[in-house]
Formats: structure tokens, sequence, C-alpha cells
């Protein structure tokens, strides 16, 4: 279900008239409706009505609700949906809150649609509050008035609410609403970005500890707006008393942009195999003149994520917007975007907006989507299963197991090769479910009948896996007919660590025809190639005997698989091989020492940067879930890729997080430390220093460098990536034509003045020529910033389709994943090749060991 703009302007002579959504026809009443529930275990209920203003027109509205909506409030429609409603008549719409849970706050917003064309008529809200009576939030002030506000403009007030709760009882989380659906109100400190409603954690606030709320008034038309201000907190108070918010919003003689929503967030996660989900951003001239909207376009927050949100616009321009499409006053075009993720976990991106009113300027909708879904390998990058000898008439079983990358259990079909059973069984026989990052364990069993040699195969299928379905594993059994066996029939170590410390197992010789006995042979052999590998003694000299098989590769060890088999013979002259397979790997991974996450205006909005741990090893590494070291931080962590701890990654691949810096309304230099916990020996935890600087004059710039990764050459790709800069004064800050050399460029026009106050984003693309590692500094100066300019480092790697492969620094969906403007990098693996210029002149050097050392590329370096 789309959603539909928040607010549109209809122009009528020189009255400026302001409907939530439509041309006012059908009216939603009230337009938010706040349903209270204090208590624990109850539910709640509330009415809206749709009201047809019209003397003559008769509508079939359709109600649906909105892709960002809880899914746990419910709506029905009196009358049955679609309803007809004639005209000057109105129908009930019924909403239902569920019981408490964790949220105090659940929104959800409400389409009615003409059921004959889908033209959007009317919006409405529903929010759940829940607490506590009486309410123990003191507002220190009950009525807010701003003033004249000129449309376009803003102003801010700070409104402080007291904890006057039970001593000992903590505010951490705080959900801010109002019950205005036209953004005429938004909030800023501790919201981030500004919106007219929000979910924020905030520093601990006991009893009487003040919590500060900043609230804008953001006139979207002229005229008198008021609204009413809603808190809840995690511990489930409530305000004592009411707060009003008022504020009369003036014309203005130039062009405005409106946006409505001012920023998407899907709470629902969409299955990456098989959903989608749609919503809609309305871009509204709200004042005087002509805008020109010069392109909307998406651009990567997390990795290749922009490709997730598509867009096709429709009313005034339609399409996409890669030129002029110019706006009237009171005109609308409507962003139709589509989130349908290519990968797990979060996926956010960037809708931004290039237009002109006076001079071009950019405007930024952060996108916050995520997915679900599941992978399907077997664990220990296991190919073939080798059974060895097993005697005719007995059977041997191997165990093996299938692996869940995702953060969605998986339904799993098993299948035998149609020509293999018998021997062969399995078990589970037909299907399971693979749990996420829970290996499932299953079980092959070969009972041979005649001397033979047998093979099979086994494949897993799911249908609903985002990769990795299906998966076939070879097996094979040899029937036997000596009288001398082993229990197991063979080893299938799987991974084995080199300097990862020793691996003991237990052979069982043993005799088919007990209780006779057969004498062994003392001296056993090794064949093939298995570093590190030393047999104990037998037991004793007859049957039934054991001994041990200790496999200690060594740190130095070559990596690879081991194939081989140990040799056992008897004085009756038999001979039994039992096969020997596994990996030997070497564990290690590369984590930023240090991330700068760049400057920042004091009381403006801040955005996130990701940083990634790396394993450049060959061996599956576990992840434990990542931590702040402060409590609470001046930051915020939330995972990228994967989504769910604990967790393994396979060679090659990256754990991602995001770190985001809470909004300060002082200057100040915010630190923390990022811990990685592994289970890497004598590396078990990685730590990364995190800083980010806030300022109060001068411009501000984040992230202070972009890493492209490696990009095929003379092949276009959008791959934009986004920057921001912010005012940081109270007067204008005039923007001189960007510095940036090929092949980088400049996606999106930048504003050649910024107001004070004001923030704006573009974004920056990488586009190769030739094969080679390129870094430069992008650089913006400004009068008002002598000697002062604001740069971003900038690096990519050009290549081509016959030399790309692939890189421990590469995730899965080909970009690379690790931090750039990081100051160093730790590893377990000796030597180093590529090292990279960092920002604040910081180097990064990934290291690893000759075994993985590739062909040099040649380095390109613009001044």
């Amino acid at each position: 279900m789309l959603v539909r703009g928040i607010a549109v302007a209809l122009v009528s002579g020189a009255a400026l008239v302001a409907y939530a959504v439509g041309n006012g026809d059908i009216r939603a009443n009230p337009e938010v409706t706040v349903i209270t529930i204090t208590s624990a275990t109850g539910t709640g209920t509330g009415t809206a009505s749709l009201q047809n203003t019209t003397g003559a027109t008769t509508y079939s509205v359709l109600v649906g609700s909105d892709a960002s909506c809880d899914p746990s409030l419910m709506f029905s429609v009196v009358g049955g949906n679609p309803v007809v409603i004639s005209p000057t008549t109105m129908r009930n719409v019924n909403l239902t809150c569920p019981a408490r849970g964790t949220p105090a706050m659940r929104r959800c917003l409400y389409h009615a649609t003409n059921n004959t064309n889908g033209t959007a008529l009317a919006d409405f809200m529903t929010v759940c509050l829940y607490g506590n009576a009486p309410g123990t939030l003191a507002p220190q002030q009950t009525t807010i008035d701003f003033g004249t506000v000129t449309v376009g403009d803003n102003a801010m007030q700070q409104i402080d609410v007291r904890n006057n709760g039970t001593l000992g009882q903590f505010i951490t989380r705080v959900y801010l609403q109002t019950d205005d659906l036209g953004g005429n109100f938004q909030f800023s400190n501790p919201c981030n970005p500004d919106a007219p409603f929000c979910d924020e954690d905030v520093m601990a606030i006991g009893q009487g500890g003040t919590l500060p709320i900043q609230v804008k008034c953001t006139p979207q038309t002229p005229g008198l707006h008021t609204a009413q201000l809603y808190i809840g907190t995690n511990t489930f108070q409530l305000l004592a008393q009411p707060v009003t918010l008022t504020c009369n919003g003036a014309a203005t003689t130039v062009p405005v942009l409106g946006l409505n929503p001012t920023n998407i967030s899907l709470p629902t996660p969409v299955d990456a195999a098989s959903g989608s989900a749609s919503t809609v951003v309305h871009l509204t001239n709200a004042g005087a003149g002509s805008l020109v909207i010069h392109d909307v376009r998406t651009v990567d927050v997390d990795a290749g994520a922009a490709n997730d949100w598509t867009y096709a616009a429709s009313g005034e321009c339609s399409g996409q917007i890669t030129m002029s499409c110019s706006l009237e006053p009171g005109e609308q075009v409507d962003i139709n975007l589509t989130f349908d993720p290519s990968g797990i976990g979060r996926r956010r991106a960037t809708l931004l907006v290039s237009y002109k009113d006076s001079i071009d300027r950019t405007k930024e909708i952060p996108l916050d989507g995520r997915s679900i879904g599941g992978t399907l390998d077997v664990a220990g990058d296991v190919s073939t299963l080798v059974f060895g000898s097993v005697p005719v008439g007995r059977s041997s079983a191997i165990d093996f197991a299938l692996t869940n990358h995702g953060n969605l259990d998986l339904d799993v079909n098993l299948a035998l090769a149609a020509s293999s059973t018998p021997p062969f069984t399995l078990s589970p026989a037909a299907s399971t479910v693979v749990m996420a990052n829970v290996d499932r364990a299953v079980t092959l069993t070969c009972a041979p009948t005649t001397a033979s040699q047998f093979m099979t195969s086994v494949t897993a299928t799911a249908m609903d896996a985002v990769n990795g379905s299906p998966t076939t594993l070879n097996a094979t059994c040899e029937g036997s007919t000596l009288d001398l066996f082993a229990n197991p029939t063979a080893l299938n170590l799987g991974e084995v660590r080199a300097g990862g410390g020793e691996v003991r197992r237990t052979i069982q010789l043993l005799n088919t025809n007990a209780p006779s006995q057969l004498t062994l042979n003392s001296q056993m052999q090794v064949e093939g190639n298995a570093p590190g590998l030393t047999l104990g003694a037998l037991s004793q000299l007859t049957t039934p005997a054991t001994f041990d098989v200790v496999l200690d590769p060594p740190a130095d060890a070559d990596e690879g698989q081991m194939t081989g088999a140990i040799i056992v013979t008897d004085t009756a002259g038999e001979m039994l091989r039992i096969p020997l397979s596994g990996k030997v790997v070497r564990a290690g991974y590369e984590a930023a020492n240090a991330l700068d996450l760049g400057t920042f205006c004091v009381g403006q909005p801040t955005t996130s940067s990701n940083v990634s741990l790396v394993s450049d090893g060959t061996a599956t590494i576990a992840l434990m879930q990542p931590t702040l070291g402060q409590v609470p931080s001046p930051f915020e962590l939330e995972t990228t890729s994967p989504s769910v701890y604990p967790t393994v990654i396979a060679a090659g691949a990256a754990a991602t997080v995001s770190i985001t810096p809470h909004r300060q309304t002082a200057v100040v230099q915010l630190d923390d430390t990022l811990a990685w916990h592994t289970d890497v020996a004598g590396m078990e935890t990685a730590t990364t220093a995190i800083t980010a600087r806030f300022i109060d004059q001068g411009g501000a710039i984040a992230p202070p460098a972009l890493d492209f990764g490696k990009a095929l050459v003379h092949l276009y790709s959008e791959d934009g990536q986004r920057v921001m800069i912010q005012n940081c004064n109270p007067t204008p800050l005039q923007l001189d034509e960007p510095m940036i050399k090929t092949p980088f460029k400049l996606e999106s026009p930048l504003p050649s003045v910024l107001n004070p106050n004001e923030t704006a984003a573009f974004s920056v693309g990488f586009h190769p020529t030739q094969i080679g590692v390129v870094e430069t500094v992008l650089r913006i100066t400004s009068p008002q910033l002598p000697g002062a300019p604001l740069e971003v480092m900038l690096r990519g790697e050009g290549t081509s389709q016959d030399i790309m492969e692939p890189d421990a620094g590469m995730g899965s969906n080909g970009t690379d994943d690790t931090s750039f403007y990081a100051c160093s990098c730790k590893s377990t693996r000796p030597g180093g090749i590529l090292p990279i210029v960092l920002a604040l002149m910081c180097v990064l050097f990934p290291r690893r060991s000759p075994s993985f050392s590739r062909r040099r590329r040649p380095r390109v370096r613009i001044p």
C-alpha cells in the first residue's frame, strides 16, 4: 500500500487552502487519533470518520494501511471496505490498539483512496500511546507559541519535561508525536534527523531530572497551525498536563520545496527472497513562483542499498526525473518508491532531490528498510563425504551440518540421487528446518549389501532461500568383504585451524567375525597431504584395538584441502584404507583501529558511517554481538549485516555495523570504543576508536572519506555515495565550485549557498577508465572559510572482468565493506600489500599472508 503525502496545497485565487491529501472532497476527522492505554494488559479503541464534503459526488472509498505501519494495529470500516460515501454523509472507521507489549508508542498511517481510479482522497493516523496513570512527566511549559514563521522557514523552541517518577526509575528512551498530520511541526533533538515523530534513546534521566525536547514550527501553508504534543517513555510515563503548540504561517514570495514525509522508515522487515514494500514521498511547491526539480535519485548509505530502492514519479512529472520538472504553487509530484531488497539485513539509502528555488539546492530523505531471509550452505565448506570401506551387511554414518547465515529460518527439502537408494539413507529423510545461525545436523548412512563402489549426491533445497539453494553434497562408499574394518570408517575433519591447537580423534579397529580376533601389524602408514598429522600407538595388537589420530598443523602450514588415508594391515594380509579429509585453514581478520565520523554542527542532524570486520583468512570465524565501551554511549550502534548475533562469517566475508553520533547542543568531541568479539586465538577482541567533532562556526562535512572498492573500467554504474555538509554559521555560507578529479564525479549538484543552520547532501561516484587504485581529495572552498576547505578523501580501484576476483574486503554484494577512513587496521596475518591513504593523514595497512598475495595492481595517484 502506498504512503500518501502528508501535505498538499491548492491555490484558489489568492487563498491557499491546505488538505492532508487530495482536494478536500473527502476529509478525515480527526487526522490523528491518539488512543491512550493505561492498563498493562488492556487494549484500546478509537474512531475516525471520513466525511464527504461535496453536495453532488458519491465516492467509493477504499481504506488501506501504509507500509510503515506497525502491523499489530487494526482497523475496520463501518459499512465495508470499500465503502460508498454519499454527498454530505460520513462513514466511521473503527481503530484498535493491541495490548501494551514493548513499545510505548505505536503508529499506523491509513490512506483513503478512490476505489474507482486509485486517486488519493485523505490520510489519517492512529497512535497507540501506552502509559501509567497518573502522569509523572511534568512539562515546564504547557503552551508554546512560535509566533509568525514564513512558509519555507522554521523556528525552534525548547520544552523541558521533568521526571517526577519513582526514585531509581530512569528514562532512557522517549517516543514523541503531535496530532498534526500536515508537517507543520517537527522535533529536533533528540530526534535524528528532524521528523514529525520519532522514537529515540536518550541519556538516562532519573527522578527530578529534566528531558529537553526541541520542537520546530515548519509551516507548510499560511495560516494558524495548532497541535497537541504527546510523549511516551520506556518507563511508561505520561504527561501530567497537555502541551499545546501554535504557529502562524506567513505567505512567502518565493518557491518552497515541501517534503512529506521527511523520512521513510519501514518497521516491518521485507522478505529478501520474495517480498517488497511500496511507499510515496510527496514533493510540493508550498511557496510562490516556479520550483524546478532537476534530479531525483537514490544514493547508498549501506553498500549497494540504493539499487534496492527504485522509484517512478507521477503527478506533474512522471517516470524518472533526470531533467527539469517544474512545479507551480500548490502543484505536486509523487515519488512512488519500491523497496525490493537484494541482501539480508539493514538496507539504508538516501533519496536525494536536487532542485532550484532561487538557487540550486538539495534535500535528502533518509530511507531505512530491513530485510529478512535465509541462506543455505554446508558448514565447513565440505563438498564431498567419503565413507571408505564399509563391511557388507553393516552400516556407517556420517554427520554433516546445514547452515543458515541469514535471519530467517528455512524449510529445507532433502533428497538423495534416485539411483543411490539403497544403500544410502538420510536422517531426517525428506525435510528439516534450518534455523538462522544454528547448524542443523543431517546424517547420511551407507549400508552396502554387495562388495561394490557406490556414489550418491545429497541435494538440499529451500525455496525461500536468498542464495545457496539448491546445495549439493557428493558421497562415496565402498562395500567391503574384508574381516578388518574401522569405526568410524573415515575421518571427515572439516576445518582445522593452522596453529589453532590439536584436533584428536579415536579410531577403533574391529573384526567382522568377532569374537574371533585379528592380529594387527603395529606399523601404520599415512598417505597423502595432512600437515601436522601423527598417529598414536595401538592399544593392543589384536582386535578390538584403538589408536588416536592427532592433527595439529603448525602456524606456517600450507592452507588447503587435506587428502589422504591411514593404512592399517593385519597378519592375514588384509589392508584397510581409512580415508582422511578436511581443510587446513588460518583464522584472521582485519578491523580498523580508528574511525573518524567527521564534523557536525551543534544542534544539527548527524549521519551514520559503516565500519566492518573482514575475515581475511581461510577459516570461518565466529562473532559475538559488537559492543560500545561507554554505557550510555554518545554514539548509536546498529547492526547492518549480519543482523543477528552470535554469528559466523565465512572466509572473505564481512560483518558491518553502523555508528551514528547523537546530536549535541554544545561544542564537543565525542569518543568511544567499538569492540568486536571473535573466536580467533590470541585476537579474541578487536577495538576501533570512534570519534566525531561538533562545532558552532564554519562548515562541517561527513564522512571525511569514501572508499568505492572495486569497479569495472569503462562500465558505468550507479555507485554514488552520500556526503553531507552543514553551515554552522549564523550567516549564509557561500560554496565555491567543488574541486574533484576524474574518475571521481559529482553525481548531483552542490548548492552554491547554505543558509544558517542548513544541511545539504550530494552524491559522489567512481567511474574508472584504467586498472589500478586511484586516490584523491574532494575539496570545497568558501570565502567564509579561508584556509580551511571542506575535504573528503576518495579512493577506488579500477579493475576488469578477467582479473576481478573475490577479496577479503569484499562483501556478498560485491562492494568493499572495509572502512576507508580509519587510522589503521589490525590482522593476524604477516606481510603486507595495498597501503591506503586515509583521512586525517592516517594510513590503513591491510596485512595478508604470502599464500594470499595477489598480483599487484598499478596505482594511480591524482595530486
